[in-house]
């Protein structure tokens, strides 16, 4: 609404805000429908990769960390995939960003910053998000989800069979 009151308000830049207000809302109806078949028996695994499921996260995220001063940054392998649950992964991986992002916004660090590594090792296969997301992990996809305290934050471990 300010870009149109001070007229720096472009075709592209409505575009693009139009663009992402879509996927946002694509995004939350389909995160809805999956919660809500969440226990359904009939769901079968799939083939997914994970740096694709993380970059879907984080391009609803991003402007919102952006505008409090909280850098993301994502590093590691973009090829690995696993076989499991993508949007339950998803969910995962949108769970523990917000409570990052709520950590470091309480404790007012000077360059807050979450960090994201995507790496394959040899691995064999809170409150009530956190408890969901080591369901998903843990029962649902054979892996692991861990949290220890590292470098004046916390370090949450995502471990998950690689699919060959």
């Amino acid at each position: 609404m300010l870009s149109y009151k001070v007229g720096e308000l472009t075709g592209e830049s409505l575009s693009n805000s139009i663009a992402s207000i879509l996927e946002m809302i694509r995004f939350m109806s389909g995160t809805a429908n999956e919660f809500r078949d969440f226990y359904k028996p009939s769901k079968a695994a799939e083939l997914f990769c994970l740096f694709k499921q993380i970059d879907s996260v984080l391009r609803l995220l991003r402007k919102q960390l952006e505008l409090d001063g909280i850098a993301i940054v994502v590093s590691g392998e973009e090829n690995i995939h696993v076989l499991g649950y993508a949007s339950e992964f998803k969910q995962v991986i949108l769970n523990i960003i917000n409570n990052a992002k709520d950590a470091v916004t309480s404790t007012k660090l000077q360059e807050p910053k979450i960090e994201i590594t995507i790496s394959a090792q040899d691995e064999k296969g809170t409150g009530i998000g956190l408890s969901l997301s080591k369901t998903i992990i843990e029962d649902r996809m054979g892996g692991k989800i861990s949290a220890c305290n590292a470098d004046g934050g916390t370090e949450f471990k995502i471990e998950l069979p690689i699919a060959h």
